[in-house]
């Protein structure tokens, strides 16, 4: 499904919404590494604005992040800029909260 997205959806909404669906929190991590680990040009695509996410913001933010492999995808994309607010404005907030909530919880 990822393929079919990176190669004819062009960052299509409804399409970018249903490869969102199971990022959100209380769905496994595995989902997440796939994403992140074997297609991380698709994030580029995956370009939904608040306004038009199916689902409540909060289901992506909540419960915390705890699982330090995703923590550590977030921030590699971070810092390389391919989370940006206007590829990805989904995980770009999610890919912030996490460490301050990560921080908080381990202290």
């Amino acid at each position: 499904m990822l393929n079919q997205f990176e190669s004819v959806s062009y960052g299509d909404l409804l399409f970018g919404n249903f490869i969102l669906f199971p990022l959100q929190q209380h769905y496994s991590n595995r989902w997440k590494k796939v994403l992140f680990n074997d297609y991380p040009q698709v994030l580029q695509f995956l370009r939904v604005p608040f306004s038009e996410l199916l689902i409540p913001l909060s289901n992506y933010l909540e419960p915390f992040e705890t699982d330090i492999d995703v923590l550590l995808d977030y921030c590699k994309f971070l810092m390389m800029g391919t989370l940006t607010h206007m590829r990805c404005p989904v995980f770009i907030f999610n890919g912030c909260s996490p460490y301050k909530s990560f921080y908080i919880y381990q202290t």
